[in-house]
């Protein structure tokens, strides 16, 4: 059959026109109604073929004309995905969801939308020659293109779909690094080219917060996760984000490991402390510039890199992490002497200076064994507190005057802890300087109050314990003298009395001293125990107590079993599992004495 040259050369123009991205009467569209809306259409939903009113074409030349003409329709779904997500796109202008690596991905696919209408360029100059090309000619031509068009559409409608979700840019990452990993060369370095533009993301947003300490992630998509803010200067709502900073690791990419993560966060809330200082040091950079200008130069190598290097990144943020490191130390633990401050809060949070609190609580017996007095409780306290002082080593102490005692009225109907009296809301507050305070937050001291409340208590429990083993020791020298002439069973009753309730109270001092030193040396709360220690109260009218004696050992016998019971649990004998609750039991079942005596208990009832 002869060929219809003017029929074949104004199909061919037509078929530029499809290539280009423009449908017509010749060459139609399928998904014309999707590609008005804001949807972005998937392979099976549209694309661009030769009108059945084209009757001349023979099936075959058919198939060729409208496999070409589907790289115009992929052409037109990626350039939409494009002005959607460009830098300047007006839909972005106009909506807060936007996405600096979408962004970043229609920069590389403009590149290669740029490659593709200069091919289509060399196509239009043998169309308009003196002899059209033939149909193979043109499939040769735009072969490459048959794949990275193709594969691009897929990719820009996968991501269409996961920016309708809760999108973060490491989805985007992982979605291209496997896409990179295949067997077809043009479509690997295309992908490794759309992954590059993506890295250059990821590593401006790390140069950005670990060269200069900010976080510059409009639309929450890095792995590293900005806190919440409230109410004060833009200056102190900075402060705040940086500290509250955390690493988000579903947001993490696959090339990087969550212990570089929590490298790269250090590096950047340390690069801001050290860039905005307060107190005597206000207004200076305490990061030397030569660093600063190391650092930019090596994150500035591994942008210049074809694709990530992992190793060498790596490598870069150790020495960022090695220089900084040694500025942060130099400033907190020499400068601030951030030793000596721990050491002041383990001697008065925890304890650990037993000689003043000894005085503190002898000093304020009087005080303490009255109801606190709302209107000057706090101002009762702090007289003993500060007169102990003068009597302990605290007196030699230059961190003590930061230290002061407050007391707050407890707070009915919320949970926690069960009180004994109205001391039980003693607190310390502790004036520390910048930086210090940003280690020692507000939330971080709240949690040593807790201990240092829970380890008062103790301390007065203790206390009455060595009390009333004096009163019990006084009474029993005088019964002795008393009974010394008498015999029978009066007198072995009131030495038996007397006996057992020197058991009882060996066992709470037992129980009380052991639990203050586990909780001292390993900083652990157990709020089963405490429930114990505060449901007695040792007195020291030993007349009143002896014929209540019975309860009291078996209620306090009861609370013992109950706590031993707790620590000889399955799960908690494994040493692996709790070795320090099982060096508690160890301590408290010392030779096997408590352990003995609750069988034999058993056995009896």
């Amino acid at each position: 059959m002869a060929i219809n040259y003017h029929g074949y050369e104004n199909l061919l123009q037509e078929l530029l026109m499809a290539l280009a991205g423009f449908s017509g009467d010749v060459f139609v569209e399928k998904a014309e109604g999707l590609m008005l809306s804001d949807e972005i259409p998937s392979l099976d939903q549209g694309a661009f073929e030769l009108a059945n009113d084209v009757s001349w074409v023979e099936d075959p030349d058919r198939t060729v004309l409208d496999s070409l003409a589907r790289l115009g329709f992929h052409f037109k779904c990626i350039s939409k995905f494009i002005d959607r997500e460009s830098w300047i796109s007006p839909i972005l202008q106009q909506s807060r969801a936007g996405s600096l690596y979408c962004s970043s991905l229609a920069s590389g696919l403009q590149e290669l939308l740029d490659v593709y209408r200069a091919k289509l360029l060399e196509v239009q100059q043998l169309v308009l020659g003196p002899e059209p090309p033939v149909l193979s000619r043109l499939q040769y031509l735009l072969a490459d293109f048959q794949v990275l068009l193709l594969e691009s559409h897929k990719l820009v409608y996968e991501v269409h779909q996961l920016r309708q979700k809760d999108f973060k840019g490491c989805e985007l990452i992982a979605l291209l690094y496997c896409l990179s990993r295949c067997g077809a060369p043009i479509l690997q370095s295309c992908m490794q080219r759309l992954l590059w533009h993506c890295n250059q993301v990821l590593l401006k947003q790390l140069s950005s917060w670990m060269v200069h300490g900010l976080l510059l992630d409009p639309y929450h998509e890095s792995f590293i996760s900005s806190g919440a803010t409230s109410m004060g200067s833009e200056a102190l709502q900075e402060q705040q984000v940086v500290a509250a900073s955390v690493v988000n690791a579903s947001a993490l990419p696959t090339y990087i490991s969550p212990e570089v993560a929590d490298t790269i966060l250090f590096i950047g809330k340390a690069v801001w402390l050290l860039r905005h200082p307060a107190g005597d040091l206000i207004g200076q950079d305490l990061l030397p510039s030569r660093d600063t200008l190391e650092f930019i130069e090596g994150m500035r190598h591994l942008q210049e890199r074809e694709s990530f290097q992992r190793v060498e990144f790596e490598h870069t943020v150790e020495a960022i992490r090695s220089k900084v490191s040694a500025v942060l130390w130099q400033l907190v633990v020499v400068r601030a002497d951030l030793p000596g401050h721990l050491s002041a809060i383990k001697d008065y949070f925890l304890l650990a200076k037993g000689d003043f609190f000894h005085n503190f609580l002898v000093e304020a017996k009087s005080v303490m064994s009255m109801p606190p007095r709302p209107g000057s409780a706090e101002a009762d306290i702090s007289i003993p507190f500060h007169h102990s002082a003068h009597r302990s080593t605290a007196q030699h102490d230059k961190l003590f005057q930061q230290f002061h005692i407050r007391w707050n009225p407890p707070q009915e109907g919320k949970g926690g802890m069960q009180r004994l009296d109205g001391w039980d809301s003693l607190s310390l507050e502790y004036e520390v300087e910048w930086p210090l305070g940003l280690l020692l937050s507000p939330s971080v001291m709240s949690r040593y109050n807790l201990m240092f409340q829970f380890l008062l208590l103790l301390k007065r429990v203790q206390l009455k314990l060595e009390v009333s083993w004096q009163s019990l020791h006084s009474l029993s020298t005088h019964r002795a003298r008393q009974l010394s002439n008498v015999r029978g069973e009066d007198e072995s009753s009131s030495l038996s009395h007397l006996r057992a309730l020197h058991h009882v109270r060996q066992h709470m001092s037992h129980l009380v001293t052991n639990l203050q030193i586990y909780i001292q040396e390993l900083s652990l709360l157990v709020e089963s125990v405490v429930r114990v220690i505060r449901s007695e109260r040792p007195v020291s009218d030993l007349e009143q107590v002896l014929d209540k004696l019975p309860a009291i050992s078996n209620n306090f016998s009861t609370s013992v079993n109950h706590l031993y019971t707790y620590l000889q649990s399955s799960r908690l004998q494994d040493a692996n599992k709790a070795p320090h609750l099982r060096q508690l039991y160890l301590r408290l079942n010392f030779n096997g004495y408590v352990g003995g005596s609750m069988t034999q208990r058993l056995l009896q009832t």
